[in-house]
């Protein structure tokens, strides 16, 4: 049996794949969280451990609870497929239903596991448990700064030397399911250069976190990196924006508006005994790099200069050390490039100057030494880097009009002859006739329908190009598909008699379809939205009425059991009518 390379490919790449797979799933963790943290001690919260292998799960010391229920396990699993690597999440729960025995701070010890040999603890959890019997103001409790949403800005340091990069977030922390913002204002910042990190297409990726045993959904608002311009103590302000929760099919939600925390910045000064060279840079890992197109060249000819600074630090404010050339030589003006990446690590990347220098005169040159220096943030000194001078020679030319035949162009990147721009006029011409005309031939009509057949074909393709590379058209195109792919989805949850997680499947894949196709934010879908938008594409009046039913029922279904017959009629009808609304609302 033979194979060729595409076959090999495919075999590599399922091994790979496979590799990958076996490599994630070799991962393992264990984490605790709570239901709520802050509670009388008359109520009760839920208590999980989890895990994603199947081991036995140590319990911590529980002895300031009474245990309602449990502890009783439960697991789910799930794959998928990031950047090319297969993911299988498992999850293996202990659950625990506990009300505390006594009031005050109480914390929940971290739960242990064994996995390969190696030991492994969760974090532990504090629990605020207030007495029933008396008012909070006669507590002596502090409400732990756990919420249900609250905003947070995040540095990356708090002491730093002026001009360092710190990097910066802004997040916000609900336990809300459904959070919309509404409006959000960033405050001005006094005493720092500020770099936004580009937004990735699709916006910053939702997470997870566990804070004091309670697990909050993370959005990500922005992220930048600033430089601070002075030294002292410098404050950045909280930031406010107003938010929508628990916003439904049948209700706009509840507007609240919350503010972050200000976070102070304390800026150390430079050490004594800088260099007169030094330029306020600091960073780590710089380099300097020089590069002289000839060394050895005639009069009038051209030698390009180009020098290099590269490094991780504020890039963005370097300022390449300027070099008095000797008089000998015409400087043209400098052509400043730079290569510079913003990310999570600060600002890296290069500078790059280029000088075209012209020698006027023949003789032995001397370039000057070029020296840069900057404060190293690794060894907390000031460090100058050096290229020594260069000598460079200069031989007499061999044209004597040379020197007037060399110019420079408007973008300073080429030099160009131009002494043989005059020729002798031809005097010998001779003329003789075209015995086969092109007038009225095939060709002739060919070239004169040429410019109309291009601009069409042109067109053509100008508008094809347009209609696949915009991201929202195509995803509006694609949206009824995705709305099958749902289906299925929330499908399989019902073969599982899991009704409720049912629900909410195919209630979000039908508002992630309505939003998407119609150009209707989530904040706006209503039925009367809907029906409008429907109505707009010619819809059928039955068409409608089948989609506010069907979104009906899943909103009601949060608030009261319906049985799995019903569901599945539900679904039935869901799949029947994508096909005839996409028939109309074609993009």
């Amino acid at each position: 049996m033979t194979f060729n390379k595409s076959t090999y490919f495919f075999i590599a790449l399922i091994c790979f794949s496979l590799i990958s797979f076996n490599v994630v799933s070799q991962v393992f963790n264990i984490k605790t969280f709570v239901s709520d943290n802050q509670i009388k001690n008359n109520d009760y919260f839920k208590y999980t451990i989890e895990t994603n292998k199947k081991v036995k799960i140590n319990s911590p010391s529980l002895a300031d609870f009474n245990i309602i229920q449990g502890p009783y396990s439960s697991s789910s699993s799930s794959v998928s497929i990031t950047n090319g690597k297969i993911n299988k999440v498992e999850t293996y729960s202990l659950t625990y239903l506990l009300s505390p025995n006594k009031s005050g701070k109480l914390t929940i010890l971290p739960a242990t596991a064994s996995y390969n040999g190696k030991d492994y603890k969760s974090n532990s959890i504090e629990i605020s448990a207030v007495d029933s019997k008396q008012s909070n103001s006669t507590t002596n409790i502090k409400p732990t700064k756990n919420t249900n949403l609250f905003a947070k800005i995040n540095l990356s340091k708090k002491n730093t030397f002026m001009g360092e990069n710190i990097f910066v977030t802004y997040k916000i922390y609900t336990r809300y399911n459904r959070l919309q913002i509404i409006d959000l204002d960033y405050p001005m910042t006094n005493g720092f250069w500020n770099e936004e990190i580009k937004t990735p297409g699709n916006g910053w990726p939702q997470k997870q976190e566990v804070i004091n045993g309670l697990t909050y959904i993370v959005l990500t608002l922005k992220k930048e990196i600033i430089s601070p311009q002075k030294t002292g103590e410098l404050t950045i302000p909280p930031i406010e924006t107003k938010v929508l929760i628990n916003q439904d099919f049948f209700n706009r939600g509840t507007e609240k508006t919350i503010r972050s925390n200000s976070v102070k910045i304390n800026v150390k000064p430079f050490p004594k005994g800088a260099p007169k060279n030094f330029n306020d840079q600091v960073g780590k890992n710089y380099k300097l790099n020089i590069k002289y197109s000839v060394t050895e060249l005639k009069v009038d000819e051209p030698l390009d200069v180009t020098i290099e600074i590269s490094g991780n630090g504020n890039l963005k404010q370097l300022q390449i050390p300027e070099i008095s050339y000797p008089s000998d030589f015409e400087v043209f003006p400098s052509e400043n490039k730079e290569q510079v990446k913003v990310s999570n690590n600060g600002i890296s990347g290069k500078k790059v100057l280029q000088q075209l220098l012209i020698p006027r005169h023949h003789g032995d040159f001397k370039l000057p030494e070029i020296e840069f220096t900057y404060f190293d943030l690794i060894t907390k000194e000031y460090k100058t880097l050096k290229k020594p001078a260069k000598i460079i020679k200069v031989q007499k030319s061999d044209d004597k009009n040379l020197a007037n035949s060399i110019v420079r162009q408007n973008n300073q990147e080429e030099v160009v002859l131009i002494n043989n721009n005059i020729r002798h006029i031809e005097g010998n011409s001779k003329l003789s006739l075209n015995e086969a005309p092109l007038f009225g031939t095939f060709s002739y009509w060919l070239l004169l329908a040429s410019p109309a057949l291009t601009f069409s074909l042109l067109f053509l393709f100008v508008n094809y190009h347009k209609q696949n590379s915009n991201p929202e058209l195509i995803a509006r195109k694609k949206a009824g598909k995705q709305l099958e792919k749902r289906f299925e989805i929330a499908e399989q949850v019902l073969n599982e008699n899991k009704t409720d997680e049912f629900y909410q499947e195919l209630y979000s894949a039908w508002l992630n379809y309505l939003s998407l196709k119609f150009k209707l934010p989530v904040s706006n879908l209503n039925k009367e939205s809907i029906t409008n938008a429907f109505k707009d594409s010619n819809v059928p009046e039955n068409i409608i009425k089948k989609t506010n039913q069907i979104l009906e029922e899943c909103e009601s279904a949060r608030y009261a059991p319906i049985s799995n017959e019903d569901s599945n009629k539900t679904l039935k009808e869901s799949k029947s009518i994508i096909n005839e609304i996409e028939a109309y609302a074609k993009v």
